[in-house]
């Protein structure tokens, strides 16, 4: 716990921000708190550790299956609070202890922008899990209701930019003899839902990664969902040292002409002229994907 601490003020110390990574493709999406809120059961679990191990589990398999939906939309990359201890295991590790100081201390910035940066906070509250009896009391089945609010995490205010409810199909549910059985098929049979809602309400971001001609290459591809013909809008972003926030400035448009897995080349159709020269007053170019209207 002491390292982990240690290595947490060396990050703090730091501007760590997900554009650190300059292999970055798309946004980094933290889960950060995952929490029951169903009265019932967060009275029942004061009394009974059953209840409250039955809580822990619902939020175990809640957090896994909404991490698996965000990470199938192609929208993020993902981490959550479970990095530190991963980053601890790393630096004790026999490979950490061989590298120069040099190297270690290069491993612990990029474990910490890992563990610490990130563009947006999830926040989620399972509000209702209703548990219904079925065949005499020896099955049940479960109906989840879910809230998912996401922040930005760069904004000084933590803003939330999108709430999104969810309630588990009756029609789709079966049966199950264990509880924890039909909570993981209601999650399992919501996730496309989850999926849905993280591609189709999230832009595809990624940064640039350079010219080709009169060309722009950006650090995401078909892996993050780009096909050819995605329209972009191009921002130049820069680093505040005076209040320590990241300025963004619109300057132009583009639209994916070669998509790779994890890289595409993009024809800037608008703002050329302010795409080329943006990057003389330093700072670095992001692009934001252009939601369909549905």
């Amino acid at each position: 716990m002491r390292k982990i601490l240690t290595l947490l003020l060396c990050a703090l110390a730091l501007p760590v921000f997900a554009d650190d990574d300059e292999q970055q493709g798309g946004m980094v999406l933290r889960m950060d708190t995952v929490k029951v809120t169903d009265s019932k059961l967060v009275i029942a679990a004061q009394s009974r550790p059953a209840a409250q191990e039955f809580i822990d589990y619902i939020c175990d398999q809640t957090r896994q299956v909404i991490m698996d939906a965000a990470q199938e939309s192609k929208r993020f990359n993902i981490t959550d609070m479970e990095a530190a201890a991963r980053m601890d295991e790393e630096m004790r590790s026999e490979r950490a202890l061989d590298l120069s100081e040099e190297e270690r201390q290069r491993l612990m910035h990029d474990n910490a922008v890992k563990m610490l940066a990130s563009d947006w906070l999830l926040e989620v509250d399972i509000t209702q899990c209703q548990l219904t009896p079925k065949a005499g009391g020896k099955a049940y089945t479960a109906i989840l209701r879910i809230s998912i609010v996401t922040k930005d995490r760069k904004d000084p205010n933590i803003r939330i930019i999108d709430t999104h409810r969810f309630v588990t199909d009756v029609s789709k549910q079966a049966p199950k003899l264990r509880r924890e059985d039909a909570v993981a098929q209601s999650l399992e049979d919501m996730k496309a839902e989850f999926v849905y809602h993280f591609a189709n309400h999230f832009s595809i971001y990624a940064k640039g990664n350079g010219f080709e001609g009169e060309d722009l290459k950006i650090t995401a591809g078909s892996n993050y969902g780009v096909t050819k013909g995605t329209k972009f809008q191009i921002f130049h972003m820069a680093f505040n040292e005076a209040d320590k926030t990241i300025i963004e400035t619109p300057v132009g448009m583009c639209e994916a002409k070669q998509v790779a897995d994890n890289s595409s080349i993009c024809k800037i159709t608008k703002g050329s002229n302010e795409v080329f020269t943006c990057l003389e007053k330093g700072g670095w170019i992001r692009v934001k994907s252009i939601l369909k209207e549905k």
